[in-house]
Order: structure tokens, then C-alpha cells, then sequence
């Protein structure tokens, strides 16, 4: 059994306390953006009751029919980006609003643009969809162009973006982090005790030793004696 001195004990547990400042270093300033992206969201769905959710320019939709299948399937979330008029092009797709007083978000290609009293305007159409659009598009209905897509996980955003998805989530990560740093402290306490058990179990060995010499130098001066 290896014996570990009071010095070898207190370096690995200096080590394991710098190694878990380091951790909240960086995990603070994580835990921090998360829920200040999370409190955005309540913000945006709660209080300005959007359909979408805006981070960083950023805007994530999630398809609600089968009007751009196969590029866009029912439940893929995708992310769309506000970009300036003289971007936008044949082709692209875009997320728009439109409906009485522009309420619905529509996510549809760009068939032809096309300019009518010095303005420019957009045909689109659904990939799945016969015929285009009734309406043309102005471009400050237009609230941002395609940029990728997430696959299949539309159903998992809605529930997250309501204020009970977003309290769990906060409490999921607070749970795992309060798990991580007391297993942290638990590991701290045994190295604790392991270090007095090892130094009591040096102690016993050294007398077990010092006996061992005594006996040993009386049976040697008992043979000289002879």
C-alpha cells in the first residue's frame, strides 16, 4: 500500500481546488449567457408575443407545413438572417410576413423580383406548392433569408421556447452543475480523510518498525552475550 505524506496530500488537494477554479472560470460565463439568452426568449414569446425567436440577428423558424418539402419538412427548424435588398437574389428563400396586418410568418422561395412604382418587389412560391403566391413581397415584410436548417426538432423547440420549457431548462443545467461541484466536493472530503487515514497508517508502520529494531538488537546482544 502506497503511504502518502501530509505534503503529497495537501499538493493533490491544492491541485483539485485550482483545477476546480479553473472550472468555474469558464463555466460561470457560460451558465451567465445561457440564461440571459433564455430570459430573452420569455421576453420575445411572453411580453412582445413574437412568433419567432431573435438572438444575435439571428431568427429561428420552425415549418409548420409541407409548402417547401422536400428542401423544408414539417417540424425542421431554420435560421434566417435580415440582409440588405441588393442580397437577395432569384432562388433564395425567404421567411416573410403576410395576412391582414402581417401576423403570419410565411418561409417560401424567391420565384422573380420584379419592380413596380420604383420598388422592388418578390414572387415566391413553396417548393411543394402549384402556383405562387397570391401577393408580391415587399422587401420590408421580408423578415430574413434562409441560412440553414436543423432537421426534426421543431416539436423539442416549441415546448423549450414556452416560459415552462425555458424555467426546466434553467433548472436541468443549474442541477447539473450543483451535481458536478458537489461530486467535487465529496472527491475533496475523501482525499481529506484518506490523507489522515494514510498518515495514521504510516505512523503504525513506523512503530511497527521501531519495535522490530528494538527486538532485533536485543536478540543480537542476547547471541553476544552467549
Amino acid at each position: 500500500m502506497k503511504i502518502y505524506s501530509k505534503e503529497d496530500i495537501e499538493e493533490k488537494i491544492n491541485k483539485r481546488i485550482k483545477r476546480k477554479k479553473i472550472l468555474r472560470f469558464f463555466t460561470y460565463p457560460i451558465i451567465i449567457f445561457i440564461i440571459a439568452c433564455a430570459l430573452s426568449i420569455v421576453m420575445q414569446k411572453v411580453v412582445y408575443r413574437k412568433d419567432y425567436v431573435e438572438l444575435f440577428g439571428y431568427k429561428s423558424f420552425t415549418i409548420a407545413s409541407g409548402s417547401m418539402m422536400p428542401t423544408l419538412e414539417i417540424g425542421d427548424v431554420i435560421i434566417s438572417k435580415k440582409v440588405a435588398e441588393k442580397d437577395l437574389k432569384e432562388g433564395d428563400i425567404i421567411t416573410f410576413l403576410e395576412g391582414e396586418g402581417n401576423v403570419y410568418n410565411v418561409t417560401h422561395r424567391i420565384k422573380d423580383i420584379v419592380k413596380e412604382d420604383g420598388k422592388t418587389l418578390y414572387r415566391t412560391k413553396g417548393d411543394n406548392n402549384n402556383t405562387n403566391d397570391d401577393e408580391l413581397v415587399k422587401y420590408e415584410n421580408i423578415v430574413g433569408k434562409y441560412q440553414f436548417k436543423i432537421s426534426k426538432i421543431g416539436n423539442w423547440v416549441v415546448q423549450i421556447q414556452t416560459t415552462c420549457g425555458i424555467v426546466v431548462a434553467i433548472l436541468v443545467i443549474y442541477l447539473i452543475y450543483d451535481m458536478s461541484s458537489r461530486k467535487e466536493e465529496r472527491e475533496l472530503s475523501r482525499e481529506k480523510i484518506r490523507g489522515k487515514y494514510d498518515r495514521k497508517e504510516a505512523r503504525r508502520i513506523k512503530r511497527e518498525e521501531q519495535e522490530k529494531n528494538i527486538e532485533d538488537s536485543f536478540k543480537k546482544l542476547k547471541k553476544n552475550n552467549k
